[in-house]
Parts: structure tokens; C-alpha cells; sequence
């Protein structure tokens, strides 16, 4: 996004890629959590989980 600022240069704004939901990791980024996780007690896990927003996406889906 390109805006002109006070001065009247144009300035460039970053923007944040999109955040990637944990479904949508390739296996490649799937197989680093496994092996990342794989060690943690159960309150590193959770933390681990709430950094990468894994409980909120999870709380979305449905359970069949």
C-alpha cells in the first residue's frame, strides 16, 4: 500500500502476510511442530500451541 504523508513523499506501508492456519502447514512445517513438541511437558505444550494459534483454530471446527 503506497500513501503520501504530511511532507507530500510517497511512502510505503508493509503489510503483514496473512497468518497461515495450522491445517494449512505443508508436511514439511507439520513434521517441525511434531518434532518440536514432541519434548514439551504439557504447560510448554499448551503455550507452544496458544503462540501458534493452534487451540483457535481448532475450537472452530466442528467435531464429527
Amino acid at each position: 500500500m503506497i500513501w503520501l504523508g504530511k511532507s507530500g513523499k510517497v511512502a510505503a506501508t508493509v503489510t503483514k502476510a496473512p497468518e497461515k492456519r495450522p491445517q494449512d502447514w505443508c508436511e514439511a512445517e507439520k513434521l517441525k511442530a511434531i518434532i518440536k513438541t514432541s519434548t514439551l511437558d504439557a504447560e510448554n505444550l499448551n503455550s507452544y500451541c496458544r503462540q501458534n494459534d493452534i487451540y483457535r483454530y481448532a475450537k472452530n471446527e466442528e467435531v464429527t
